[in-house]
């Protein structure tokens, strides 16, 4: 690559954090690489940020940087008056223009750390896309700003980084669209390119874009997002902040390092980990608030599984006093009857802890070995939503082909023999299925019959490409077409995604006499998931004799990157052999085949099931059914209905209610 472009945009107040995050690119770069860094910049550019440029050019001679000065009058119909956002965060909209002589660029945000290999980026082909950035694991809240915009919009990317391309955006006019709708949209910037772009943006590995919180296996870029918990300028224990501290040493002189670390260790005494220090000389813990801030308090505490912890209690529930015991008080109300015993005694002053009023750093509390496997679901936690949000099935699995390429998606087992693909290969099947569909001119919501007699992967495969072509999936019955299972190898039919995005109130599959929308699949595969705790690590079994059944287990596992293991036949020793073959965790079958599988235990008991749960999907079986009962003697420390990788740490009903 002869010149990389770059932009980045910030004022006064972020240069510092701007000019880090671009030491730090360039760090990651190779010497000889020539960059050119576009920056952004308003009136409140200042001599003290010219230094900082200085001593980043002198560091790296192959760095030049350009400073373009934006006419904010530009964005004067939008009133950032009180609001998160400014209106530098929109000068992204205008770079078609503005660089009018670059064909493409990487957009990065100031509050970003580049801890990995950018080059690849330029080897994305582009071709057909505006722009390429990472899911926004958050955007279903987007559903509300957006939502009336693009029904049921799935592929919503973080503004944070883009790779843009440039002269396809000034060919088709897409500058003048963003401009022309500025004051529509919340997110201003990030909302507008999401939906003005929508159609022509592709997904980019997580790794370039790594909220924390959020489990990527390869960061290239960390993003400090939203959350002062999350920043290292904010908290000296957040992920990253070893590396951004020690970026931030080469600008010493040039700016107030020192009162910048002490405001960052103030704010841990607000974190988690602060409170979790506190409690752990005391016996007794009571947390005493009735508002958010209380449960955050008390939710974070039981997550880090602080002894001996009591409460949300009410403000005017008077707490007995004991030597033994600390109370914090995380409210805003001044008269306190829960409080009076321990301010009126008198050492009971040093065990009333209050709580500052900061965000919780939940992360610091779980365990290393499991904290990737939550710290996604936390963060979701905070804003309002889960993966129960994706409404469209097909969805999931472009996701998971992005996130996971070369993961095995399924591995089959038919007459004994194994055969395996990935995600991106599953991916790719689906795609040839839906384009040919589209292309011999079958209309959305028609009935397609899934093809007889096919391995079970196919059948996945081809109900999935149906669903992608906006049609409904049947198993049998007067369906006009049927589904050639030859398409999936043939690669005469595109392998790209089709642009027809399903609506999750429609149709999408029908058996026995019932229908079901893209949105009650994906419900139901969330309430699967959330009863059997998956992780990634699992490898959950699934009978596919009922493709309602299997389509749903597979949207399962994609939400959390599974491998599945699909068997075909009802034969109950095989199942079980297979599942000691594969060390699967989790086996979800129907009624009739759990029957057969409790009589095969009984008959040929076996000490390798010890650690295997067992879901039961379509017909339910009763918790007073007599096979449920010799179940749970066969394996009677593991669950019937999963409770989660380990126990009410990972799993609570009443958070997903």
């Amino acid at each position: 690559m002869d010149t990389l472009h770059i932009v980045y945009a910030a004022d006064h107040a972020y240069f510092l954090y701007c000019a880090i995050s671009m030491y730090s690119l360039m760090d990651h770069l190779p010497q000889g690489q020539r960059v050119h860094v576009h920056l952004l910049c308003d009136e409140s550019f200042c001599a003290q940020d010219q230094r900082m440029l200085d001593l980043l050019t002198a560091r790296f001679p192959n760095l030049r940087v350009f400073c373009r000065w934006v006419a904010e009058e530009a964005f004067d119909e939008r009133d950032f008056t009180d609001s998160l956002w400014s209106k530098a965060t929109c000068y992204r909209l205008v770079l078609p223009e503005l660089l009018h002589d670059v064909e493409s660029c990487l957009y990065i945000d100031a509050d970003t750390l580049v801890v990995g290999d950018l080059l690849p980026l330029w080897e994305t082909d582009m071709e057909g896309f505006y722009l390429a950035g990472v899911l926004d694991d958050i955007a279903p809240v987007r559903a509300q700003t957006v939502g009336d915009h693009v029904p049921g919009i799935q592929t919503y990317v973080n503004a944070g980084v883009l790779f843009m391309n440039l002269a396809l955006m000034r060919a088709d006019g897409v500058q003048d669209r963003l401009l022309a709708r500025v004051a529509d949209y919340l997110v201003v910037d990030q909302d507008l390119l999401n939906v003005e772009c929508y159609g022509h943006i592709r997904l980019l590995p997580p790794g370039y874009n790594c909220i924390p919180g959020v489990r990527v296996d390869d960061p290239k870029i960390l993003h400090f997002l939203m959350r002062d918990y999350l920043r290292p300028w904010k908290n000296r224990r957040a992920r990253g902040a070893e590396q951004w501290w020690s970026y931030a040493k080469e600008f010493a002189g040039l700016c107030d390092l020192e009162g910048l670390r002490a405001q960052a260790n103030w704010y841990e005494r607000g974190s988690a980990s602060y409170l979790y220090r506190r409690c752990a000389d005391y016996a007794q813990v009571h947390v005493v608030g009735s508002g958010p801030e209380a449960m955050r308090v008390h939710r974070a505490l039981r997550l880090g599984r602080c002894k001996g912890l009591h409460g949300p209690l009410p403000e005017d529930k008077r707490i007995d006093y004991a030597p033994d015991a600390l109370v914090i008080y995380a409210s805003n109300r001044r008269n306190v009857r829960a409080l009076e015993a321990f301010l009126e005694h008198e050492d009971g002053t040093r065990q009333v802890l209050r709580y500052e009023r900061w965000p919780v750093s939940y992360y610091n509390l779980l365990p290393n070995e499991v904290s990737h496997e939550v710290e996604g679901e936390l963060l979701m936690w905070e804003y309002g939503v889960d993966s129960r949000s994706v409404t469209v099935p097909s969805a999931l699995l472009e996701i998971c082909a992005v996130r996971h390429p070369d993961k095995e998606a399924l591995v089959e087992w038919v007459d004994g023999a194994r055969a395996s693909c990935t995600f991106q290969e599953l991916n790719v099947c689906a795609n040839r299925m839906a384009n040919w569909l589209r292309g011999r001119g079958i209309a959305r919501g028609t009935l397609v019959r899934l093809p007889e007699g096919a391995r079970p992967t196919q059948i996945l495969a081809a109900a999935i490409g149906i669903l992608k072509a906006g049609c409904v999936v049947a198993q049998a019955g007067d369906a006009p077409v049927t589904a050639d299972p030859l398409v999936l190898a043939d690669d005469r039919n595109s392998s790209k995604s089709p642009a027809c995005e399903p609506v999750p109130y429609e149709a999408a599959l029908r058996e026995d006499g019932r229908t079901w929308t893209g949105r009650d699949l994906c419900k139901e595969a969330e309430r699967l998931r959330r009863r059997c705790g998956w992780h990634g690590g699992d490898k959950p079994l699934v009978d596919v004799s009922v493709v309602w059944g299997g389509l749903v287990q597979l949207l399962a596992a994609c939400a959390r990157g599974c491998t599945t293991v699909l068997v075909a036949g009802n034969d109950p020793r095989m199942l079980l052999d297979v599942v000691d073959r594969e060390q699967a965790s989790i086996m979800c079958m129907g009624k009739r085949l759990f029957l057969q599988t409790v009589d095969q235990l009984e008959s040929e008991p076996s000490q390798r099931l010890a650690t295997c749960r067992f879901a039961i999907v379509g017909d339910e079986v009763d918790a007073d059914d007599p096979a449920r009962l010799r179940w749970q003697q066969l394996v009677a420390h593991i669950p019937l209905d999963g409770q989660g990788f380990a126990g009410e740490f990972f799993y609570d009903s009443r958070w997903y209610t």
